[in-house]
């Protein structure tokens, strides 16, 4: 299954309607999206900005639009088979996808490798695996921001998520300047999401990052 086939399931125009439990759907998406980051990072090569757009969609599934306008909801575009209102995700789903985003921030050595070189090698390639991300994630924490500042997460979710969140941050600093990292993602930003981004960046601060945008 494709990245552009993942990305239609989880979108407004997926051609799945509906499902006895859109809860095993959200989570078979995640799995799905995780055996292409684990056993097949190699092969994606530079089409890493294909997986953005199914990252926010994934995302999305997670909030519910915090009003009825119809420009909140149209944020949102949720898939026809998920019920946020009814049947809302959890928890153990927030945790599935920031899984996720640690899996796509920290890629394990010998998969970007592909093969049991040596040590040395294997950590530079890391390195550049992981230097390519920094160059694509950004995109889904600014859209994290955008969300949180127009809808609303379930108990616990928003704690859940936040292991992902510092992974994006962490890989965005690699070889971060001012044209690059969570300094250059801020300067993008409005004064709200700059708000909702500072206080993700002052949790993670706390932790050992350096950035002082």
């Amino acid at each position: 299954m494709t990245i552009a086939t993942v990305t239609t399931l989880a979108s407004p125009s997926s051609p799945i309607k509906s499902v006895k439990q859109a809860s095993l759907m959200f989570e078979g998406l995640c799995t799905i999206t995780q055996s292409l980051l684990q056993f097949h990072r190699p092969s994606l090569g530079g089409r890493f900005h294909l997986l953005v757009p199914l990252m926010q969609r994934l995302l999305a599934c997670l909030f519910l639009p915090s009003s009825r306008d119809a420009g909140t909801i149209n944020r949102f575009k949720h898939p026809v088979w998920l019920d946020p209102v009814n049947a809302p995700l959890t928890v153990k789903h927030a945790q599935k996808f920031s899984r996720l985003l640690e899996n796509l921030c920290n890629p394990p050595q010998l998969n970007v490798a592909g093969s049991r070189g040596k040590t040395a090698e294997l950590v530079d390639e890391t390195r550049k695996a992981r230097m390519h991300v920094s160059q694509h994630a950004p995109h889904i924490l600014h859209y994290y921001c955008t969300l949180i500042l127009n809808g609303k997460l379930g108990e616990g979710m928003r704690d859940a998520l936040t292991p992902g969140m510092w992974a994006i941050i962490d890989v965005a600093e690699i070889g971060a300047d001012d044209s690059r990292g969570v300094k250059a993602l801020s300067s993008s930003m409005g004064n709200a999401d700059r708000a909702v981004l500072r206080g993700i960046w002052e949790d993670w601060r706390r932790f050992g990052g350096a950035w002082k945008g």
